[in-house]
């Protein structure tokens, strides 16, 4: 995927993809707290560890939010998956829902 492809080419050396989301959602303003699932009590502690305070750097967060404002992170990003794993009548109102998230 080119964008995976050029986000990871932004992050820093040693940085994953789930470090880096949950270091996005956290440098946001307006997210004060991020819940996150696993299976693996590595990713546990790797999504603790991401909760340090140090977010992402003003760059990679900046990109991220501009492609977000201008509507062009990839679908999946931001919630078409639901439409496999949500209830049909929740698809509407968790799409909206995703859409409406002011990320400043």
């Amino acid at each position: 995927d080119p964008f995976l492809s050029d986000l990871e080419s932004r992050l820093p050396a040693g940085m994953s993809i789930p470090e880096a989301a949950v270091r996005f959602l956290l440098s946001s303003l307006a997210i004060t707290s991020v819940l996150t699932g696993t299976r693996r009590s590595a990713h546990i502690r790797a999504n603790a560890q991401a909760g340090d305070g140090k977010g992402l750097s003003a760059d990679v967060f900046d990109w991220l939010r501009g492609l977000a404002q201008r509507g062009e992170l990839p679908a999946w990003s931001w919630g078409e998956h639901y439409e496999k794993d949500w209830p049909t009548n929740a698809l509407g109102d968790n799409l909206a829902l995703c859409r409406s998230v002011d990320i400043e």
